[in-house]
């Protein structure tokens, strides 16, 4: 709200923005969020996910069950600690696949 004052009238601006479809995505994208989060958590399997760079952010509960470590551990972990050279040097190829189909989307994937 602004309050301006021309030849000594006073005037008022008031400015509104309909905010319900932001909300409405919000409110879908935590429903999703949550959704997948309890698969995460619930699964038996190790979920992880990393960023550009391959450093790891997210681990999945299940892996101090099946290796030992516990999330906060394994995030800590290098990613060259986390893989085998094969798998690794696998993964890094497609990583990098991708982002050159990002790029260029007509591109035709090797299917890494």
């Amino acid at each position: 709200m602004t309050y301006t004052e021309y030849e000594g009238k006073t005037s008022l601006l008031i400015s509104l923005i309909d905010l319900t479809s932001r909300k409405l995505v919000e409110e879908k994208l935590k429903a999703s969020e949550e959704k997948y989060r309890l698969l995460a958590e619930k699964t038996n399997d190790i979920i992880w996910t990393s960023d550009l760079n391959l450093r790891t952010n997210y681990v999945s509960p299940s892996v101090e069950k099946l290796v030992g470590f516990t999330p906060e551990e394994r995030v800590k972990q290098s990613v060259s600690d986390q893989m085998t050279p094969e798998s690794l040097a696998r993964a890094a190829e497609a990583l990098a696949e991708h982002i050159a189909l990002e790029k260029d989307p007509r591109q035709t994937p090797t299917g890494c």
